[in-house]
């Protein structure tokens, strides 16, 4: 996402960029046999946008993730800070909750990753989700009851005439 900003950043002075995407992690996953050995899957939604006022960017992606909630119909999520992230500003930074199960983060880049990205004069406000552990509301069950309206008879539609 870091590389994305740094490209927009030639064209935008300020810029919103989401994305959804399936990340490879450590491990072992066995897809249909335990011959078949592949890395951990996971699906990650992330997001940035880029700014002048680091306080405005900060809740702006935090807006965008407490709405998804409801845009979305998914369970709320919360926020605090717990666990800082490697990328995070020391202060700037909170941890998104699902049930009590961290699913990700948000939070201002820290000013030592941006150097290190060639990103200048601005500020990067970031959020990493574990889509996978996101949980959609239960949805209403639609049934269609055959109901016969008094107006119908074996042979169809009676129609009413006026004498």
């Amino acid at each position: 996402m870091l590389e994305a900003a740094v490209k927009n950043l030639r064209y935008y002075d300020e810029f919103r960029v989401f994305e959804m995407a399936q990340t490879f992690h450590k491990g072992e996953y066995h897809e249909s046999c335990e011959e078949e050995i592949l890395p951990v899957h996971k699906k990650l939604l992330s997001g940035i946008i880029v700014g002048r006022d680091a306080k405005k960017d900060f809740f702006d992606v935090k807006g965008v993730l407490e709405s998804m909630s409801r845009f979305c119909h998914m369970e709320d999520l919360t926020f605090k800070q717990k666990e800082k992230p490697s990328w995070a500003d020391d202060k700037v930074y909170l941890n998104v909750f699902h049930k009590g199960k961290n699913i990700g983060s948000l939070g201002l880049v820290s000013v030592q990753v941006m150097n290190a990205a060639g990103i200048s004069r601005t500020q990067v406000a970031f959020f990493e989700l574990n889509f996978d552990e996101m949980i959609p509301l239960n949805s209403r069950t639609s049934r269609f009851r055959k109901e016969r309206s008094p107006w119908y008879s074996a042979y169809g539609l009676v129609t009413m005439t006026a004498l």
